[in-house]
């Protein structure tokens, strides 16, 4: 989150964050199937032979290194932690409040002011929440049965492009 860029256009910002945080989520969640699929397929082979390249040819490489140096590289936990501590400052600011409150009535005029800023105090609580599903998919420190590697969460500033790029399928790793 950027302070100056939200200062210009909070409704806007606000907007974007919490779009960006479902979608990386939503990319969490297709990694998630695709460590269960690779999981299943260890599970069903039929010698340690498979089993082991399922493991240290396709998993370890493919998910695990990969998924940990994009971890380290955006420093993930940090950055969800920043971003939460940025939306607290967002939330008490009252300058930005009514910005965002007239910009919510401006969109959608039927609202009046009291509505427009349980809206936008919905909207604020609701990425929030979004930050909080990202967090302990993200701790380094989560046990390695969950299922999950901790990289596979999407900040709001890394596109699937560069993600394609860094892990060669489409899923966004960082």
């Amino acid at each position: 989150m950027n302070p100056d860029a939200f200062a210009s256009d909070p409704w806007g910002q606000l907007s974007g964050c919490i779009e960006n945080v479902k979608l990386g989520l939503q990319e969490l969640r297709g990694m998630q199937k695709n460590v269960e699929q690779m999981t299943k397929r260890q599970l069903a082979a039929q010698t340690l032979r498979e089993n082991l390249a399922i493991l240290y040819d396709e998993f370890s490489e493919a998910i695990g290194h990969t998924c940990y140096r994009e971890l380290v590289r955006v420093r993930l936990p940090i950055r969800v932690r920043q971003a939460r501590r940025c939306l607290e400052q967002i939330e008490l600011d009252e300058v930005l409040h009514d910005k965002m409150v007239r910009e919510v009535m401006r969109r959608r005029p039927a609202d009046d002011q009291a509505a427009a800023s349980s809206y936008t105090r919905n909207r604020i609580h609701e990425l929030f929440q979004l930050l909080d599903a990202i967090e302990p998919q993200a701790e380094p420190n989560r046990p390695a049965h969950s299922g999950l590697c901790p990289a596979f969460v999407c900040p709001v500033s890394l596109s699937a492009g560069s993600a394609k790029r860094a892990t060669g399928t489409g899923a966004v790793a960082i």
